[in-house]
């Protein structure tokens, strides 16, 4: 493993350990009743951060990743995502998977939120460099006022076929 890559995946530590730190100081301050959390629909989130993990198998069966991204509520349903994930491509190197998305969330219960998801992204990694077209579902599940876990499946369009990425990761909303 050459240097570039262990300061990558040390700074994706640092930045999931902090994220996991702010979200555990909030809930020890005592500042929310975690215990009667209910899903609040007259009011919107409207920015979060969040740390996830990528796979996306028909690149290369080697192919794995980490990212991170930032979601923003534009109206109740409506949010836009920027994310960008760092992959590791075996003995090809290291590549860069980007994109920004539009998800239309629905509420399915009261822990839940299902989306339709669709964006534009770059796509980098091994002898592929290519601009993408992403279209696909996913799911959130609310674990509190401010911390969710989501998983998201889609079709990735590219010059050089399609792909699959999968992701599942952790947001905290502010």
């Amino acid at each position: 493993m050459n240097n570039r890559m262990k300061q990558i995946i040390i700074l994706l530590i640092i930045a999931i350990g902090t994220i996991h730190a702010s979200a555990q100081s909030i809930m020890d301050a005592g500042t929310r009743d975690f215990d009667d959390f209910e899903w609040d629909n007259s009011r919107a989130r409207k920015f979060s951060v969040g740390a996830y993990l990528y796979d996306n198998p028909k690149i290369d069966p080697n192919t794995f990743g980490c990212g991170i991204a930032f979601r923003y509520n534009i109206t109740e349903p409506l949010r836009t995502k920027l994310s960008a994930a760092v992959l590791f491509a075996g003995d090809e190197g290291v590549g860069v998977d980007m994109s920004l998305d539009f998800q239309w969330t629905h509420p399915l219960g009261d822990k839940f939120l299902i989306y339709p998801s669709v964006g534009v992204g770059y796509l980098g990694v091994c002898d592929i460099a290519n601009f993408s077209f992403l279209i696909g579902p996913g799911i959130e599940y609310l674990i509190n006022n401010h911390l969710s876990i989501g998983f998201e499946f889609k079709g990735q369009i590219t010059a050089e076929g399609v792909g699959l990425p999968i992701t599942l990761g952790v947001d905290y909303t502010f």
